[in-house]
Order: C-alpha cells, then sequence, then structure tokens
C-alpha cells in the first residue's frame, strides 16, 4: 500500500502538473468541472460574462430606465440632494449592478455623488422595496426585459 502510494506521488510530480488535487486525469477532470460550475456567482462581474451572451452597458441601463420612467439620463446620472431618493437612479444602479458585469467602481464613475463602497448597500437596500412593492418590480422586470431586447 505504501509503495502504490509513493508511486502515485512520484508519478504526479514527475508529469509536473501543479494542481490541488491528486487523483487520475478523469477525476481530476471532474473535480475542476464541480468546481468552477459551482464557482460562477452573479455577484462576481467576470462570471457574468460566461452566464450570458450579451451584457448591457451601463449606459444602456441608464438609457432604458430614463425610458421607462420618462425622465432624462442625466436625471439618473447626477447626484443632488434632491435625487437621494431618486428611484430611477436606484433602479439603474441595481440594474448596472447585477447586468453589466461592471465591477462597483466603475458604476459608482458614472453615478455622480455615490463611492463604490455604497453601490452595494444601494442594491441591498433596494432589493427590499422590490420585496415590497410589486409596482416597482413590474417596472424593473420590464427594463430587464428591454435590454435584452438591445443588439450589439
Amino acid at each position: 500500500m505504501l509503495q502504490d502510494n509513493e508511486n502515485e506521488i512520484e508519478r504526479f510530480y514527475s508529469a509536473q502538473r501543479i494542481s490541488p488535487f491528486l487523483g487520475s486525469d478523469d477525476f481530476i477532470r471532474k473535480i475542476k468541472k464541480d468546481r468552477s460550475a459551482t464557482m460562477l456567482s452573479e455577484e462576481i462581474p467576470e462570471h457574468l460574462a460566461l452566464v450570458r451572451k450579451y451584457l448591457p452597458t451601463v449606459e444602456e441601463v441608464v438609457n432604458a430606465t430614463a425610458t421607462c420612467f420618462a425622465v432624462l439620463p442625466s436625471s439618473i446620472i447626477s447626484y443632488s440632494d434632491r435625487t437621494h431618493n431618486n428611484l430611477p437612479r436606484k433602479v439603474a444602479i441595481y440594474l448596472s449592478y447585477y447586468l453589466t458585469g461592471k465591477k462597483q467602481k466603475d458604476i459608482a464613475n458614472v453615478f455622480n455623488g455615490i463611492t463604490y463602497s455604497a453601490i452595494s448597500q444601494t442594491c441591498r437596500r433596494f432589493e427590499q422595496t422590490l420585496k415590497e412593492n410589486g409596482e416597482i418590480l413590474n417596472k424593473v422586470n420590464l427594463i430587464k426585459m428591454n435590454l435584452s431586447n438591445v443588439k450589439i
């Protein structure tokens, strides 16, 4: 038994594999496939591109949101004390966070007056609004549908 283990280890290192997994090639492929499938997350921007064919830009999200709410895109992007409770702005930030694949810092650069760390907090709070208000949820779903029809 000990000799078999030593042979397996010697074969592993002689093949110069740098892998955290020991086992046959089939076993390693299966583990890597299973591991990569569980690592995909909607919250990790780099993985969105693997899951979706088309990712809208933040600007497309802002424009679609402005159209749905019948406001100017500039009223969504700009920040003032009056925009603190700006529903279209919150919708656009939320959709940008979950649909574009952009990092929080990149999203914050588009929306004046918000830091990258406030993006996720805004989204968490807005999710509660969606749970409580079906009318807003319907608008968000309409915007998502419109964005899925956008062609490159």
